[in-house]
């Protein structure tokens, strides 16, 4: 143990002072191993931390079905491996043409989404910089001085490809269209998981930087035009279509005709109801429509290729307190049952606790819509909840009557 913790250190010193690649791709493959978890990966390498395990999804209302794939895509991309979620999302073939109109209808177009704010921000579109990366985007962002007004998703338009998208875009009056995600990690080298992430991480800390500087003092939105997907890289499809007019190493084809084509447990034939005269093939999963991908992609209909990131953000101090509401769930405690549990409304994006009367301090733990934890006590005692730095008083009921003369029959 003692040795492992001079080991972290050691790392901890070593990837700040270091500005080539290999020390912070070694971190991820160390955490994709095992190696570190995540207390050591929050020290040694705080973007990692960031996009795995920010809280900031949580400000975002009634979309948990795609809050649970994003993540779940996430982790399965630094793991190399599809985790338990997506092997279940696929292998029950949720990855189908009623499931991507359910969302693709339910959520808004990225140029809709930022409508509101055109008049009065300064707008980038960062090119291929899908909704995965939101919860890094919103942590950098606080770390040079913006705080977030709003954060979403939006759905952008199909084909997940930049000549439609920027057809919807181009009447968006914004500040820059950054290329250099997509040209770089999109579409830079073969694909190698810890180094398209590395990549992608330095070149997101490097512009969230640069936009808190160039757009100083104002309010700056971030879309993006599509996301990407690299699934295809760690699972084993198999060559099985032979559309050699595709785009994108096969995730989407422009045919001649809607109706010479079905769609397939694998793909689906769409025209743009607002544009039409262009119909397309279009990737549902981590099949390709031609040979199988050596990069990662775009163009096809997986969730982490349509939906991009919508952020909002204020310089420090602009955005208003939220007002939060927290509400007993559940007070009644006994030397068995310690557990206490709140609604909390909305979900915070920090951690939030609970203090016993003692000061001992525990994590409320999501789960469903209620946020728990476990007492060291099963007396009835003061408790206070605390979110967002702000204090909720609640005291705690006991079941156990020998608990109004200060003993339920159980050691605290």
């Amino acid at each position: 143990m003692y040795a492992f913790s001079i080991f972290t250190m050691v790392i901890a010193f070593y990837i700040p002072t270091q500005t080539n690649e290999e020390p912070k791709e070694f971190v991820i493959n160390l955490y994709a191993n095992g190696i570190l978890d995540k207390t050591e990966i929050r020290t040694v390498y705080p973007a990692l931390y960031m996009y795995l395990f920010s809280q900031v999804e949580n400000r975002i209302l009634e979309k948990d079905e795609w809050k649970f794939y994003l993540q779940a895509y996430r982790e399965s991309k630094v793991a190399d491996a599809d985790n338990p979620y997506l092997q279940r999302y696929y292998g029950d073939g949720c990855a189908n043409a009623t499931n991507l109109y359910s969302m693709y209808y339910a959520i808004q177009r990225q140029e809709t989404a930022i409508s509101p704010y055109i008049d009065d921000s300064d707008i980038y579109v960062l090119d291929g910089v899908g909704a995965e990366y939101l919860p890094l985007i919103v942590e950098l962002l606080k770390k040079n001085g913006y705080d977030t007004e709003l954060c979403d998703y939006a759905a952008c338009h199909l084909p997940s490809i930049t000549d439609v998208n920027k057809d919807y875009l181009s009447a968006v009056p914004y500040r820059e269209w950054f290329l250099d995600f997509d040209q770089k990690v999109i579409h830079g080298d073969f694909y190698r998981t810890a180094s398209n992430l590395r990549k992608a991480f330095d070149i997101l800390q490097e512009k969230i930087k640069d936009i808190t500087v160039e757009s100083a003092g104002k309010r700056v939105v971030i879309t993006a035009d599509h996301g990407a997907t690299a699934r295809a890289r760690w699972t084993d499809s198999k060559k099985k279509y032979n559309f050699d007019g595709s785009d994108h190493e096969g995730r989407c084809c422009k045919v001649a005709s809607k109706s010479d084509y079905e769609d397939t447990v694998d793909y689906i034939v769409y025209e743009d109801e607002i544009k039409p005269g262009t119909p397309y093939v279009i990737a549902l999963n981590d099949q390709s429509l031609y040979n199988r991908p050596k990069y990662e992609d775009h163009g096809g209909a997986t969730i982490e290729e349509v939906l991009v990131p919508v952020i909002v953000a204020v310089p420090h101090g602009e955005v208003s307190s939220i007002a939060y509401k927290v509400l007993d769930e559940k007070l009644e405690v006994s030397g068995l049952d310690k557990m206490v549990s709140f609604v909390i409304i909305p979900d915070p994006d920090e951690e939030s606790y609970v203090i016993e009367a003692d000061g001992t301090k525990h994590v409320l733990k999501k789960s469903g819509s209620t946020y728990s934890a476990k007492l060291q006590s099963g007396k009835e005692q003061n408790i206070t909840v605390v979110v967002a730095e702000k204090e909720y008083a609640f005291r705690t009921k006991s079941r156990a009557k020998k608990n109004m003369e200060g003993d339920d029959g159980f050691d605290d």
